[in-house]
């Protein structure tokens, strides 16, 4: 339902077959106070589509709830994700404007959307036994990010965490998406520095620590180096090798 600027969204949709499985999401805006709602409620019993689809193990029972009440200017929105009636993941994404540099002679100040994510849980069920060493307990994300149309998208603050996984970094990006910085480093090792099984397909492939760095930054120059240090890779398919090391150095040409 649309009028004089205002809008309201229902969709549910029910499954039919005898076996629970709901996808329920009503959303709403007043344009005279700029308020937007937004309720999504997903239910699934055992062997629900969802679960199916991303190939969680044991197809689990799922329910996912994303809800928001809150100007359109200062959004919050709550995430919760839980299978077999055990919370896995949860928090907050945060969409607001806020008043950036002046821009011009007129001072005008500009408008910046920006965007902050913190998400964790224990997620290691979602995963196939061999990859739940490398995730561990708690996997958490913190997210900082900004949009203008004079200065385009930064990544201030990106931080992914898992029992096996250290990655920091910042991404600033020009209104045509070319890089001004990068600046990206990584680990993955285990706290008790034994070799872990990576999250990739094929073979499975295990590493005793890797370290990753990616650089750039458009103010000193068009240098851009990736650097990977690797101890102890090995793939079940027979491949083995004490230390790799892998430098990428070029230039990028803002255009």
């Amino acid at each position: 339902q649309l009028a004089d600027g205002d809008g309201n969204l229902r969709l549910r949709l029910v499954r039919q077959d005898g076996t629970e499985g709901l996808f329920d999401l009503e959303t709403g805006f007043a344009n005279e106070t700029g308020q937007l709602t937004a309720e999504l409620d997903v239910r699934e019993a055992r062997g629900g589509l969802i679960a199916t689809l991303a190939r969680f193990p044991g197809a689990p029972s799922l329910t996912l709830s994303v809800s928001g009440d809150d100007p359109i200017t200062d959004f919050l929105a709550t995430l919760a994700l839980s299978t077999d009636e055990v919370q896995r993941l949860s928090g907050t994404v945060r969409l607001r404007e806020t008043a950036g540099a002046s821009t011009g002679s007129t001072n005008d100040t500009e408008i910046q959307q920006v965007l902050e994510a913190q998400l964790g849980g224990d997620v290691t069920p979602l995963f196939i036994p061999q990859y739940q060493a490398f995730f561990g307990k708690e996997v958490a994300l913190d997210l900082r990010a900004a949009r203008s149309a004079d200065r385009g998208i930064s990544v201030e603050a990106l931080h992914l965490t898992a029992a096996a996984l250290d990655l920091p970094g910042s991404v600033d990006l020009t209104p045509e998406f070319a890089p001004r910085l990068i600046d990206v480093t990584g680990a993955v090792a285990t706290p008790i520095g034994v070799p872990v099984v990576l999250p990739l397909p094929g073979p499975a492939t295990l590493v005793n620590r890797a370290d990753i760095d990616v650089s750039f930054d458009a103010s000193r120059g068009d240098a851009l180096l990736v650097t990977a240090n690797i101890n102890d890779f090995q793939r079940h398919d027979g491949i083995l090798v004490d230390t790799v090391t892998l430098r990428a150095d070029g230039t990028l040409t803002l255009s």
